[in-house]
């Protein structure tokens, strides 16, 4: 399986200012995702714990985020979704 990844190249002050932009207007699910899995590959890939604890940061900001969306629109998620977006934010 090959993971295509959007913003791979993209340097980490430009891919928050893209994230904050795109997440905290689109009121999609499929964009809080698509952020949240670039923030676990960076995670992954990271080798600095500096860099961890931003990325751990990061994520906490798009909870805060998505959990306001859904207190906007409880139909924007299905609860099994939710669940994953947590689970997947727990891991970073």
């Amino acid at each position: 399986m090959e993971t295509i990844r959007k913003f791979k190249k993209m340097g980490l002050w430009d891919f928050i200012e893209l994230m904050q932009q795109n997440c905290y207007q689109s009121g999609k699910k499929e964009v809080y995702f698509l952020y949240l899995d670039e923030l676990n590959m960076r995670r992954i890939e990271s080798i600095s714990e500096g860099g961890n604890y931003k990325l751990q940061a990061l994520g906490r900001e798009l909870l805060a985020q998505f959990e306001k969306e859904i207190d906007q629109n409880r139909d924007f998620i299905a609860e099994s979704e939710e669940l994953e977006f947590r689970k997947i934010i727990e891991a970073l």
